[in-house]
């Protein structure tokens, strides 16, 4: 019984202590566990926290970036737009530098290159020019409302009077109204030819597509043509074949007569040899026979005593 108790005591000594080993391995492992946790947790937010700066950074340098295009953008139309107003102030200075630049001899009147005065004078003198186009536009625009509503004559006295400003009447005013009646009998004589030329070039046009087409026709017929021949030569080419086909079948039949005609020939000169022999035979044999008979009768009548058998009917066998 005492081993018995020691052995139980001790068991549950056994047990005991590995369930308190069990207890504390499960607490350090739940600490371990709940550590780890907190790293991650902390990694998380750390990898957050870098995430939203990268995304601020990153966003600032997209701002930078659109602010450096956009200044860049500004820059190049402001160079562009320098570079177009200097060449336009070089083209004021081409046409009106010399009016609007002092010298010896408007030293007081005008203004030295460069200065606001020159520019404003070059501005002033291109506008000044600027209305005279325009009042020259307007004035021939006029004109050619009033020219449309006349007749040649009219016109070309209105040229002279109102355009050219010649005197009516006068003599150049004469000569005017004269050149332009020329200018008008040369410009209808080129309409003319003009027109003659149209026509001419439509008319060669013309010739010259009809000239195709019936080149294109007459090629068509030939082609035709010698798909007709073609055709008909190869009719000829089939029927001489089958011509030619049917000549040999015929001399292939005409040979084969020849040849049967021939055999027959041959038969009947061996039958007919054969007859003139068995002929000849005969002939031997009943020459034989009657020369037999003559000596069975010669001995009949001469009484021969080996003649005495034989009789009529056993003559032959004598």
């Amino acid at each position: 019984m005492k081993k018995l108790f020691s052995y139980i005591f001790l068991v549950f000594c056994l047990f005991f202590f590995s369930s308190i080993n069990v207890v504390a391995e499960e607490k350090k492992k739940s600490k371990w566990i709940t550590k780890k946790e907190s790293t991650q947790t902390q990694q998380t937010s750390n990898n957050t926290e870098e995430q939203s700066k990268l995304a601020e950074e990153k966003k600032k340098l997209e701002e930078e970036k659109a602010r450096i295009i956009e200044a860049t953008k500004q820059l190049q139309e402001e160079k562009k737009r320098k570079t177009e107003s200097d060449n336009r102030y070089k083209l004021l200075v081409e046409q009106f530098g010399e009016e609007c630049e002092s010298g010896w001899s408007n030293f007081f009147t005008k203004y030295e290159p460069g200065t606001v005065e020159y520019k404003q004078c070059l501005i002033k003198m291109a506008e000044q020019e600027m209305l005279k186009a325009k009042i020259e536009a307007d004035k021939l625009k006029t004109s050619e409302e009033i020219l449309a509503g006349l007749g040649p004559e009219e016109k070309r006295a209105y040229k002279c009077e109102k355009i050219f400003n010649f005197k009516k009447n006068s003599d150049q005013y004469k000569d005017c109204v004269f050149k332009l009646y020329q200018a008008d009998l040369d410009r209808e004589k080129i309409d003319i030819e003009k027109e003659k030329l149209e026509l001419q070039k439509k008319l060669a046009e013309q010739q010259t597509r009809q000239k195709l087409i019936d080149a294109q026709a007459t090629k068509d017929a030939l082609l035709l043509e010698k798909k007709k021949l073609a055709v008909e030569k190869r009719k000829l080419e089939v029927t001489k074949a089958q011509s030619k086909a049917a000549l040999e079948l015929e001399q292939k039949k005409l040979e084969a007569a020849l040849a049967q005609a021939d055999a027959a020939e041959k038969q009947a000169m061996a039958s007919a040899m054969q007859a003139e022999e068995l002929r000849k035979r005969n002939k031997i044999e009943r020459g034989r026979d009657s020369d037999k008979m003559i000596r069975r009768g010669l001995k009949m009548m001469s009484n021969d005593p080996s003649a005495a058998g034989c009789t009529l009917g056993t003559l032959f066998n004598c």
